[in-house]
């Protein structure tokens, strides 16, 4: 498939929503019956051949999405204004300017009473069914507008859509494997030392790599599963 359309995106601004909605909307506009949509980024990689996807999905109308459990602390992505957000990889003044206006919010700001949906949130990568692909584009129509000046939106609507409609079976489990260990916002860049854990995290693809960095552990990879 082959978009000609493109977004400015910035990390944890809303724009990444955008994104995904704008690649969702083209697979129903296709008007291909995909049983299954993937949403992965480009330094993903499958755990799996093509021909273990397709017999894993077999009949499968799970919706992969994983969901966190501390919910509490991921309130204020939604909770507060986040101004600054497409700036604050950028300049540090915006991010600063970004924490100081949350402060005085505290006490008097609740935008969560505005949405009807039950707050949820987990990994923004999922495999979802053309049913559920459908329900996030039509809910959406209500819920964009609401995103506007949120943090991290990507990983908190596609689980309040799908996890308020009780019709969805839910697979509660990452899509993509990743690894945060070094204690940062984005996951590392993955090398042979992380095999063993990538080979063993039972998930469907694994993110991310970077060839410069290390060769051997992808042509490893595509020797297990291409």
């Amino acid at each position: 498939m082959i978009l000609t359309e493109s977004i400015d995106v910035r990390w944890s601004d809303v724009s990444q929503v955008d994104a995904e909605l704008l690649l969702f909307k083209h697979v129903i506009r296709s008007g291909k019956g995909y049983n299954r949509i993937h949403l992965i980024s480009g330094s993903d990689f499958p755990l799996k051949s093509q021909d273990e996807l397709h017999k894993m999905f077999y009949n499968d109308d799970r919706e992969y999405l994983s969901f966190g459990k501390d919910v509490h602390l991921m309130y204020k992505r939604l909770k507060y204004y986040h101004f600054f957000v497409r700036c604050r990889r950028k300049w540090r003044i915006a991010e600063l300017l970004r924490r100081i206006l949350l402060v005085p919010q505290v006490l008097f700001v609740n935008r969560l009473r505005k949405f009807n949906l039950k707050f949820a949130y987990g990994q923004n990568w999922c495999s979802l069914t053309l049913p559920a692909v459908r329900e996030i584009i039509g809910k959406m129509v209500e819920l964009r507008p609401k995103l506007k000046y949120t943090t991290s939106a990507d990983e908190v609507y596609k689980q309040m859509i799908i996890g308020s409609n009780d019709k969805f079976k839910i697979y509660n489990k990452p899509v993509s494997y990743a690894c945060f260990s070094h204690g940062c916002a984005s996951p590392k860049t993955l090398t042979m030392a992380d095999y063993d854990n990538i080979m063993s995290s039972g998930c469907l693809f694994a993110r991310k790599f970077d060839v410069n960095m290390d060769e051997n552990v992808i042509n490893k990879l595509i020797s297990t599963f291409i």
